[in-house]
């Protein structure tokens, strides 16, 4: 019973410091429409990759949903402007970690057109050289897809906060 007790006790408090739990049916949630990625690196599969983690972490969030038309409460566009590769990390037998960085511009409407929030994101991941050509593929394609998720995340973080502004 003293456990009971105590866990009310933490649930209250914590209510009201403005903690609250996520996902609580009747939470204001907003839509998002994100458009179609334009994808203008040399990467061939950057913006499926970067279009796919967009579409997962809104999903993932709770705090938006998608939508479709009109109706969404923001629109969420990205421009893939650069993915690179490079050299992080020589041994003495030549390179043995690579580097890739991927630029992109986003803009946060809402369904007015008005901007909420527009930026350029910017994120590397390293990857190991592997034993052949192969398995540094697989690699390179490992931390594309981390560096794709992590944009998602950065630039619905600020949908987000551009849906907490307009009151949704």
């Amino acid at each position: 019973m003293r456990c009971w007790a105590g866990l009310v006790a933490l649930v209250v408090l914590a209510a009201g410091c403005g903690y609250r739990l996520a996902g609580r049916p009747g939470d204001a949630v907003a839509t998002v429409r994100i458009e179609p990625v334009d994808d203008r690196a040399a990467e061939p599969l950057f913006g499926p990759l970067l279009a796919r983690a967009m579409a997962r972490e809104v999903v993932d969030r709770g705090d938006l949903r998608l939508g479709r038309g009109p109706a969404a409460d923001l629109v969420v566009r990205v421009r893939v402007d650069e993915v690179a590769e490079s050299g992080a990390a020589y041994g003495a037998g030549g390179l043995v970690e690579y580097r890739v960085r991927a630029r992109v511009t986003a803009t946060v409407a809402d369904r007015a057109g008005r901007v909420q929030w527009r930026g350029t994101l910017e994120e590397d991941r390293e990857f190991p050289a592997g034993a052949d050509v192969n398995a540094t593929e697989r690699a390179k394609d490992q931390a594309l897809e981390t560096l794709a998720s992590d944009l998602a995340r950065a630039v619905l973080r600020r949908a987000s906060v551009a849906a907490l502004g307009e009151g949704s």
